[in-house]
């Protein structure tokens, strides 16, 4: 008996109810004090970088107002040992591409759920300047 796997071709995107516009739209109707769109747009784009930065190169987390959730990194340690029955513990990610391509083409993988996994994967993180976020703050008292 073989297992046919189909392709998935749905697009995986999630479509936003609301942009940069509709927030200033918002702050518009909202505040008394106003400020250009391009104002607020780049003072937009600074703390969203910020909040960004904290969270790749610091580990931060960012609890979104109103209750919505919050936005966080987890390092998983990934390495294989050899515990003392002599069994491996392999804690790699799957390669779930690789893994699925074996077991089409092997019935006997398949049934044992034999895994690949991905090699070690090297990250790299992007840091901001300094301060960039007070900056922002500085401009807005000047407006």
């Amino acid at each position: 008996m073989m297992l046919r796997m189909q392709e998935d071709k749905r697009v995986h995107r999630i479509k936003s109810d609301y942009g940069s516009s509709d927030y200033y739209r918002h702050y518009t109707r909202e505040t008394k004090s106003k400020v250009s769109r391009t104002v607020f747009s780049s003072i937009l784009r600074e703390f969203n970088s910020h909040v960004r930065d904290r969270i790749s190169t610091k580990g931060a987390e960012y609890i979104m107002p109103r209750r919505v959730g919050k936005i966080e990194l987890r390092k998983m340690q990934t390495e294989v040992k050899i515990d003392d029955d002599g069994n491996i513990l392999n804690t790699l990610p799957v390669n779930w591409r690789e893994t699925r391509k074996l077991w089409s083409e092997n019935e006997k993988a398949r049934e044992k759920k034999t895994k690949i996994r991905l090699k070690i994967i090297k990250a790299f993180c992007h840091s901001a300047p300094k301060n960039s976020f007070d900056s922002a703050i500085k401009r807005i008292g000047n407006v």
